[in-house]
């Protein structure tokens, strides 16, 4: 009887030994992490400029200090009520100035000015089509 005693504590004492290796084991994997990095680098589609950038993406054109646009956004917020602005800007298309405002409903719309701030046309979408790298290009003229 000792005998069986002793051997069922021994199978015993291994089982809990075993157990706890186990255990310890299993939970060192669980709190070892690994680091993996990733490119976070962000393009647009096809390697076009993003259109909702606040500073000038055409060649030719160039944001505007801080008075001019002072002065555009006043304006151009005036024509275009409950608008964001997006940028002001020079113009390269023939006007002095230019400023891209996006409404609630996420349209885009470009106010332009000559150089005595007097608004000279509101278009639909950043210029006339084909503008822009092509993206979101209106054309139709409301003034």
């Amino acid at each position: 009887m000792k005998k069986q005693i002793f051997g069922a504590a021994g199978l015993l004492t291994a089982g809990l030994l075993a157990g706890s290796a186990f255990s310890i084991t299993a939970a060192s994997a669980a709190d070892s992490t690994t680091t993996s990095t990733t490119d976070s680098t962000s393009t647009t589609p096809g390697d076009k400029p993003d259109m909702f950038s606040a500073t000038s993406i055409r060649e030719g054109e160039a944001n505007v200090d801080a008075t001019t646009e002072a002065k555009l956004t006043e304006a151009a917020l005036a024509e275009v009520a409950d608008a964001t602005v997006i940028r002001a800007e020079t113009d390269s298309d023939g006007a002095a100035y230019e400023v891209h405002l996006k409404n609630a409903d996420g349209s885009v719309v470009t106010v332009k000015f000559d150089e005595n701030f007097a608004l000279t046309e509101t278009i639909e979408g950043f210029g006339p089509a084909g503008d822009h790298a092509g993206d979101h290009a209106g054309g139709q003229t409301w003034h």
